[in-house]
């Protein structure tokens, strides 16, 4: 069974086989002016998953996902049209897409209205918190309510590190009148992303398979020719079930209007 199958009770089971029900139906943007803060995993990866029944739209100038349905620039108009008929989305908006997407909201007065909420990730670079400060301001200039507004901080491990990785944003004055910014809903290091040289996998049935393949290697020959295939494949399973943890965890605390069993 994967993370979106249906149980008797009418509940759904996430990636790691706890019970969720999304109440209600909702629709998420993740935007941000900036690239590399990691828009997509959390599009694809931390929210479509765990909201029920969400279809994924793409705003994409280039990369074109294996699922939902992709938009180009000009297309802008027209996804907001198919939004607006739909009652359970995730958006995933393109860094050199934001500013169309931001403009057609403005010029179709209102229809941030239609997105119950904005996602805007985050890192600890210098020009990423400048690039998620511009994002908030522009999206409190179109009117999205402050309530409405979650930072998700990516790259958290490098706070061990550096305790004023996110002090430009946190200390921000205005950050406080923008967004709710305490650093509550964050990621700190997903590997399994690098190790698989793809973002456009299926972590739920990546687990299930590379650990039903773990159980076989328990009775087989560990000196056999496959080995160094067996080991990177147990690398690529812990990674993957420690992401599948750090989502939980992350969606979680972006207070969504989920609520569990």
């Amino acid at each position: 069974m994967n993370d979106r199958d249906s149980m008797p009770d009418g509940t759904y089971r996430d990636r790691t086989g706890e019970r969720l029900v999304a109440a209600p139906p909702m629709k998420v943007a993740v935007v941000n002016y900036s690239g590399n803060v990691g828009k997509s995993i959390v599009a694809q990866h931390v929210l479509l998953p765990r909201i029920r029944n969400a279809e994924l739209f793409s705003l994409s100038g280039g990369h074109r996902p294996s699922r939902g349905r992709r938009y180009s620039r000009p297309q802008c108009g027209e996804m907001l049209e198919r939004l607006s008929m739909t009652s359970s989305a995730v958006v995933d908006v393109d860094a050199d897409q934001a500013d169309e997407y931001l403009a057609a909201m403005k010029r179709y007065a209102g229809s941030h209205e239609d997105i119950d909420c904005f996602v805007v990730p985050t890192t600890p670079g210098l020009q990423q918190q400048r690039d998620t400060m511009q994002t908030l301001l522009a999206l409190a200039a179109l009117g999205v309510r402050r309530d409405r507004v979650k930072l998700l901080f990516n790259e958290w491990f490098q706070v061990c590190t550096d305790p004023d990785s996110f002090d430009l944003i946190l200390d921000d004055s205005a950050t406080g009148t923008l967004v709710q910014a305490e650093p509550v809903s964050r990621l700190r290091w997903i590997g399994v992303f690098s190790a698989l040289e793809s973002t456009d996998v299926d972590l739920a049935a990546l687990t299930q398979r590379l650990g039903n393949a773990r159980d076989a290697w328990a009775s087989a020959d560990k000196h056999g020719g496959d080995l160094l295939d067996r080991s990177r494949d147990l690398l690529h399973w812990w990674l993957a079930r420690e992401a599948l943890h750090q989502f939980d965890g992350c969606f979680d605390a972006l207070e969504l209007p989920v609520c569990r069993q």
